[in-house]
């Protein structure tokens, strides 16, 4: 059984120094990433391969936040695609603190929020091969379906409230994921092109100040969401007690 501290006060404290240096990570890869976008990459032919270097700054932001994340809430890590010597639930693994393990779990966390964060520009390959087929000039920009930001937001709502029904933190886990993840893509797009919550429309375009802030606080108000779900005990009764 898995215990959690009775608040997240503890949790901050103990983990202090790695939270700091992820968010000075953090606020380094967004301003600097955003500088590299608009003074090196916007310059750039359409077909180069450094205009990915936008989609590496998504993928960085990602988990960077998702491990911020982790660390408020470690019963949101994932670990079911470990290696079979090290198949064992994350909350076991965390109790016996075994650093090499947990170094692992972090890695593989961490690369999967990567994945997911990056593969929502996948959209823009796809509107490029379409056009490339149909022997049309490629587009300069066009936003893709994987951009809406209604889908992914309802999804999150509606598995989040789930995971309270069914007592499922896997419903749990996949809501606040997928939240940092696509949500927090489309935020930092949201800085150039506003949210698209097709078909009810479009947002004005962020502040500069609101993009930083929010992709600042996105991984701590998550994690505190996962936090309370479990320290409420809403979720997951059966494998985590409080202390």
């Amino acid at each position: 059984m898995y215990k959690i501290p009775k608040n997240m006060q503890n949790i901050v404290k103990e983990n202090k120094p790695e939270i700091a240096l992820l968010c000075c990570v953090l606020l380094s890869v967004t301003l600097l990433g955003d500088k590299l976008v608009a003074d090196f990459v916007a310059t750039l032919p359409p077909k180069s391969l450094l205009r990915a270097s936008d989609t590496v700054i998504h993928g960085l932001i990602a988990a960077a936040s998702w491990r911020i994340v982790c660390i408020l809430s470690p019963h949101l890590n994932f670990s079911a695609c470990l290696p079979s010597c090290l198949n064992r639930s994350v909350e076991s693994t965390i109790r016996q603190e075994s650093p090499s393990l947990l170094s692992l779990i972090s890695f593989y966390n961490m690369s999967l929020a990567f994945v997911v964060a990056s593969a929502v520009d996948l959209d823009h390959v796809i509107i490029n091969l379409y056009y490339m087929i149909q022997g049309h000039e490629l587009p300069h920009w066009q936003r893709g379906l994987f951009h809406f930001v209604l889908p992914p937001f309802l999804f999150c709502i509606v598995l989040y409230l789930s995971s309270i029904v069914f007592k499922s933190l896997s419903c749990l886990k996949i809501a606040i994921f997928v939240f940092v993840c696509v949500i927090g893509h489309d935020i930092r797009d949201a800085c150039h092109h506003g949210l698209w919550f097709q078909p009810l429309g479009v947002t004005p375009r962020f502040p500069y100040w609101l993009y930083v802030l929010s992709t600042m606080l996105l991984p701590f108000i998550s994690g505190g969401l996962g936090f309370l779900a479990v320290r409420a005990n809403i979720v997951y009764k059966s494998s985590i007690s409080i202390v």
